[in-house]
């Protein structure tokens, strides 16, 4: 099956980078939440997070015997973890 995508042409712009600055976030995640989703989430459910959260919830889901499957747009910082069962990733490796 081919996938249709839209091409572009990069664009050289004028610009100098900005200076360094500490990230900043106008939310945060409840204390003890990304664990707890760890551990209550099951096969065929997913959770959308930031990417940084992504990876912490990826560890904890793998050490429950699970595995996980990660999508995330370029450019966008929100990243989608699906949770599936080993058996069932073996058999859709085109996933």
């Amino acid at each position: 099956m081919s996938k249709h995508v839209d091409q572009y042409e990069p664009k050289i712009r004028t610009g100098l980078p900005p200076p360094r600055e500490k990230t900043r976030y106008d939310t945060k995640m409840v204390e003890g939440a990304l664990r707890l989703m760890a551990e209550q989430v099951r096969h065929g459910q997913y959770v959308e997070m930031s990417a940084g959260s992504a990876g912490k919830f990826r560890k904890i889901v793998q050490s429950r015997g699970l595995e996980t499957v990660q999508r995330r747009r370029q450019g966008e910082s929100v990243a989608v973890v699906y949770v599936v069962d080993p058996k069932w990733l073996s058999a859709h490796p085109e996933v």
